[in-house]
């Protein structure tokens, strides 16, 4: 919503780690996961419905896309978040193994 500008912050994550207490690293992971679930209509949902815990979205996240998200969902409910994450990260390793 722009909150971060009207408080002449230096960034989005600057005014986030000041409102919430943060370490600015905790406050720029969160804007990036904030970002990514706008383009995540159904982890979105999950999360604000209380089916899924932050450290799942977050997990998802980095490696979802509109056509993956679905299976990752599934995953997230037979997983706990650690287990989800460990997929995650060696599904990212995945795919960065096969880009050009």
């Amino acid at each position: 919503r722009g909150l971060w500008r009207d408080a002449a912050a230096k960034s989005c994550a600057h005014w986030l780690a000041w409102w919430l207490k943060l370490d600015l690293d905790t406050a720029r992971e969160r804007v990036r996961v904030a970002r990514k679930l706008g383009d995540l209509p159904p982890v979105m949902e999950e999360l604000e419905g209380g089916r899924l815990s932050y450290s799942q979205a977050r997990a998802i996240a980095r490696v979802a896309s509109p056509e993956n998200v679905g299976q990752l969902l599934e995953l997230a409910k037979e997983k706990t978040a650690v287990e989800l994450e460990q997929i995650c990260r060696r599904y990212g390793r995945h795919l960065a193994a096969e880009a050009p």
